[in-house]
């Protein structure tokens, strides 16, 4: 391939146009044998050094070559470009991420130009963006929404050009043949060890962590990292949905099994899993013991943890008797955990840990141990310890000293729970949610635990930020922890149901907090309480006694308080008993008992900030209850000093409910109006937007779905629409169903309608 005097480089992964930019530069400077991609293609499998070499020697000296694909090319023909671009013009495509050093320099000898030319144009060609996709579908007439092909294609040009020509409208459940074959055809480009990284990441493990495995058991030398982004499936750092879905599909179960065995041979901590129900992490492999595969399960997330554990043959083994122990932690089985035998220094600081979080604190224990995990337990139980015991500065201070050991150390330890999950838990009890969202979210950063532990960092996370305002946020936390681990454990499950219940109650959602209660109801009778967990449940309970069910939340309450029968009297425990009492009260609307209860009784020194705080706003309560009965207003002094107390610890909400309520009686007009604009000072919108369907809990589409079904549209319709299948749509109105907790379609409709007119 000769062309006159020019140079020009094109840089970009596959699939992004470099072989078209290339032959448009071809046409640009005459060439005198015009070639087309084919031809470019065919010839480079020929060109070795000789060639070049020999088409160097008798070409004329102004003419140039034209190499399409150079990063396929040997090293030593490679070689023979660098040492002919120092003597004349060498027209290029290259990957942005060349195989080897000489590719690299063959380019900046390119770019800096020869003796006698200038330096080569560059051409770098970048993902597409939204609105040139969207051109790309104007002009074939194709009805799909650009950002949804964006995402799914990573803006690869090559499967952009690709999804269009085969018509597709971005529904990974509903792929095209011709679509498929073009995907498996760039797959088929790479190399063994590189397909088996693809289908590790098309199985959910992550691009950085599949690379590690399979580099780890092969013996080639080269950049695998390079390859894959040089392949164009990848983008930052992730393996493009459309790929992702292909190769899933295209893996046959002797390769998941054989890749399971390369994943456990590679030891599950080096791996970042996300999916649940992948095929791929069944652990079928055989080269594991029964309770390797049921560790595996459990530091996975996996649903089918419980059930393998309970398979196991001897769960009085030391090695079962952690498995099952820490199963028991993650479903709040407290008392079949402390039950377990545990070795060594470690299975006694976890079983002392678990014996505190279930009320029955021994005397801390200073004593040093040899085991680095063993003393990093050993300090989140004293810390709680001190907490029960009134010292909360103290509490703090050891609860972030553990939580810091635990990130440098990375806290590897199966226990069914995080030193940071408590340490988050602990620091929402005492009124620092600031602290407890920050210690949360470099938990999540870091992935303590692996991805069992992924989804309760994330809902401790949320549950900090409905306590700082944060209601969109929260949600957001929320709905990414669905697709993260899938098994819902009693405790995930309690903390889902309260954080429901919460933002329910802050948004005044008659529907979510019904929904709320529904999720909670089986938790109610199955003993999951435990002093860490008290705000959840008392508003748990207060969410039962909203809605009329007042037996069983007093029945979960009763249990609550019962449990705080072996902690030291000179702790919280009773003020956090007398100020959950007080909630139901004034949820039921016993506005008689609110007046004349002791919600404050027990510790009259006051241990802490938050028990403080809850003593002044229990009596300010008690003069806005008495104040219902014709008595005198409440003390505008008590009342703000006790909204100005709770809001220091972060119980902004508390606050302004009190002062709301005060100002609805207090008799005094301008008193009243000072309160409300104190309790709107103090609030944010609870839900991320105006849409009282994301409010009750739906998500966005499910909102889009829901409003397209009370207009009347049929599911073919709706997936018209929102370019889904009927299927699809189905799917999403039964889920719609379930979060609203309606069972029959004129239910749906008439609670649809009522959100969307409130």
């Amino acid at each position: 391939m000769v062309v006159r005097v020019a140079s020009f480089v094109v840089q970009g992964v596959a699939g992004s146009g470099r072989s078209t930019a290339l032959i448009q530069w071809i046409d640009d400077v005459e060439l005198a044998r015009r070639c087309r991609p084919r031809e470019i293609n065919a010839a480079i499998a020929a060109v070795n050094a000789a060639e070049i070499d020999h088409w160097h020697a008798e070409a004329d000296g102004d003419v140039g070559l034209a190499v399409d694909d150079a990063e396929l090319l040997p090293d030593d023909a490679i070689a023979a470009l660098v040492a002919v671009a120092e003597h004349r013009p060498v027209g290029l495509a290259v990957a942005s991420w060349p195989r080897s050093q000489l590719l690299g320099r063959l380019v900046d000898r390119l770019l800096q130009g020869t003796q006698g030319a200038d330096a080569a144009e560059h051409k770098i060609l970048t993902p597409l963006d939204a609105d040139s996709v969207g051109a790309l579908l104007d002009d074939a007439l194709i009805a799909a929404p650009a950002e949804v092909l964006l995402r799914q294609t990573g803006g690869n040009a090559g499967l952009v050009a690709a999804s269009i020509r085969s018509g597709w409208v971005g529904d990974l459940n509903e792929l095209e043949p011709t679509l498929a074959d073009a995907v498996l055809r760039r797959v088929g480009r790479h190399s063994g060890r590189a397909l088996d990284a693809l289908r590790l990441a098309a199985a959910g493990i992550a691009v950085s962590s599949a690379i590690s495995v399979v580099e780890s058991q092969s013996s080639e030398t080269g950049s695998l990292a390079h390859e894959l982004k040089a392949g164009g499936l990848v983008a930052d750092g992730l393996l493009v949905p459309l790929a992702a879905s292909v190769i899933n599909s295209d893996t046959t179960a002797a390769d998941r099994r054989r890749l399971a065995d390369l994943v456990l041979a590679n030891g599950p901590d080096a791996v970042n899993l996300g999916l649940d129900d992948l095929a791929l992490l069944h652990w079928s492999a055989t080269s594991s013991s029964q309770t390797e595969r049921a560790a595996a399960a459990l530091r996975l997330g996996l649903s089918s943890a419980s059930s393998a554990i309970a398979e196991l043959p001897d769960l009085s083994a030391p090695a079962a008797a952690a498995v099952a122990f820490a199963d028991d932690l993650r479903h709040l089985r407290l008392d079949r955990a402390t039950q377990r035998r545990l070795d060594g220094e470690l299975g006694a600081a976890l079983t002392g840990l678990v014996l505190t979080v279930a009320g029955q604190p021994a005397v801390a224990d200073d004593s040093p141990v040899a085991d680095p995990a063993a003393a990093r337990w050993r300090e989140l139980e004293r810390s709680l310890v001190a907490f029960l015991e009134g010292d909360r500065d103290r509490a703090v201070r050891d609860a972030l000293r553990a939580h810091d050991d635990a990130l440098r150390a990375g806290d590897g330890t199966l226990a069914g729970i995080t030193v940071s999950s408590v340490v988050g838990l602990l620091l929402l009890q005492t009124g620092e949610p600031s602290l407890a969202a920050d210690v949360m979210t470099a938990a999540i950063a870091a992935d303590l635990g692996g991805p069992g532990e992924r989804r309760t960092h994330r809902l401790v996370a949320a549950h900090a930020a409905v306590r700082l305002g944060d209601f969109s946020g929260a949600l957001d936390l929320t709905r990414r922890s669905e697709h993260l681990t899938p098994a819902e454990t009693g405790r995930d499950a309690l903390l889902v149901a309260s954080l429901n219940a919460t933002v329910a109650q802050r948004s005044g959602d008659t529907a979510r907090l019904r929904d709320a209660w529904t999720t909670a109801r089986p938790l109610v009778e199955r003993g999951l309480e435990t002093w860490l967990l008290a705000d959840q449940i008392v508003d748990l309970a207060v969410t039962g006694t909203r809605i009329g069910e007042q037996d069983p939340a007093s029945r979960l309450f009763s249990r609550l308080v019962k449990g705080f029968d072996g902690l030291p009297s000179a702790g919280p425990a009773s003020m956090i008993a007398g100020w959950g009492r007080l909630q139901l009260d004034i949820a039921a609307e016993r506005w008689d008992l609110v007046a004349s209860l002791d919600a404050t009784a027990g510790n009259a020194t006051v241990p802490d900030k938050r028990s403080a705080a809850r003593r002044i706003a229990g009596s300010a309560w008690a003069e806005v209850a008495a104040a219902r009965s014709g008595s005198q207003s409440a003390s505008f002094e008590l009342v703000s000093e006790a909204a100005d107390a709770l809001a220091a610890v972060g119980d902004d909400w508390d606050a302004s409910r009190l002062l709301g309520q005060a100002a609805l009686d207090d008799d005094d007009p301008q008193r009243a109006r000072e309160l409300l604009e104190l309790a709107r000072g103090l609030v944010s919108e609870p839900v991320e937007s105006s849409d009282r369907l994301v409010a009750a809990g739906l998500s966005e589409r499910e909102a889009e779905v829901s409003r397209l079904v009370v207009e009347g549209h049929t599911y073919k319709e709706i997936g018209a629409v929102l370019y889904i299948s009927p299927k699809t749509v189905e799917h999403h109105v039964a889920r719609i169903r379930q979060r609203l907790g309606v069972t029959s379609r004129a239910e749906l409709l008439a609670t649809v309608r009522e959100l969307l007119s409130s």
